[in-house]
C-alpha cells in the first residue's frame, strides 16, 4: 500500500512557514522601519500615520494570527501614546517594541 502526501502534510516534524507569510513578514518589517523613521521626523503627524498603518497591521493580525498580532498590538500602544502625548522615553520604548515585533515576524 502506498501513501500520498500533498503540500501541507506533515510527518510530525516542524515545517517552515509558507513563503507568502515569510515574504509578508519581511514587507511588514520594512514598513515598520520606514514608519518609525517617519514618526521621528514628523511627530505631530504620528497618530494619524499610525492610524493608517494600523489598518494594515490589524488586517494581517486577523488573517495570519501568531506573531502578526504582536505587531498590531505594539502599533496600537504606540498610537495611543502619541495621542496622549507620552514622554519621549515612553515613545522610544514603544517604537523599539514595535520594531522588535516586526523583526520577529520577518524571521
Amino acid at each position: 500500500m502506498s501513501s500520498l502526501c500533498f503540500s501541507g502534510c506533515s510527518n510530525g516534524t516542524a515545517t517552515a512557514p509558507p513563503p507568502a507569510s515569510n515574504e509578508l513578514g519581511k514587507s511588514i518589517q520594512a514598513s515598520v522601519t520606514t514608519l518609525i523613521a517617519d514618526l521621528q521626523k514628523s511627530p505631530k503627524q504620528a497618530a494619524e500615520r499610525l492610524k493608517v498603518a494600523r489598518e494594515s497591521f490589524d488586517s494581517y493580525a486577523e488573517s495570519y494570527q501568531g506573531k502578526f498580532v504582536a505587531v498590531a498590538k505594539a502599533a496600537k500602544e504606540l498610537q495611543e501614546q502619541y495621542e496622549h502625548q507620552a514622554s519621549q522615553t515612553e515613545l522610544e520604548a514603544s517604537q523599539a517594541r514595535l520594531q522588535q515585533a516586526a523583526d520577529e515576524v520577518a524571521k
